[in-house]
């Protein structure tokens, strides 16, 4: 009896081996890791570029959620850190030579696709 309580305890304990592996890891890594090249617009927004350029895949960072450029038709849609440390979708820009879908940003050739 003793063996089978053991043996069905086993997928049990390895999950909690598993998560606590990946909880030491992350706090490993994360006490380590750095935001550099970034540019901090205010504490909890994280923005990738200093200038927003629409012919620049940029990208926004807020409470842990990324935020990328993206196209719609030929316009771009671009984000920035607001006031209140959130990410905020500025107007869109239309692209005169096209959108890159794979980067939202637009195309500065008019073979960017």
């Amino acid at each position: 009896m003793a063996m089978n309580d053991l043996s069905s305890q086993t997928p049990y304990l390895v999950i909690v081996a598993v998560v606590a592996v990946v909880a030491i890891v992350t706090l490993l890594i994360g006490s380590n890791s750095t935001l550099e090249g970034a540019v901090s617009a205010e504490p909890g927004c994280v923005q990738n570029y200093d200038v927003l350029d629409p012919n620049t895949p940029d990208s926004v960072t807020a409470n842990g959620v990324t935020r990328r450029d993206f196209c719609e038709g030929d316009n771009t849609h671009q984000w920035e850190c607001s006031n209140d440390k959130i990410a905020k979708q500025v107007r869109a820009v239309h692209c005169q030579l096209g959108c890159n879908q794979a980067t939202g940003a637009c195309c500065t050739t008019k073979d960017c696709f």
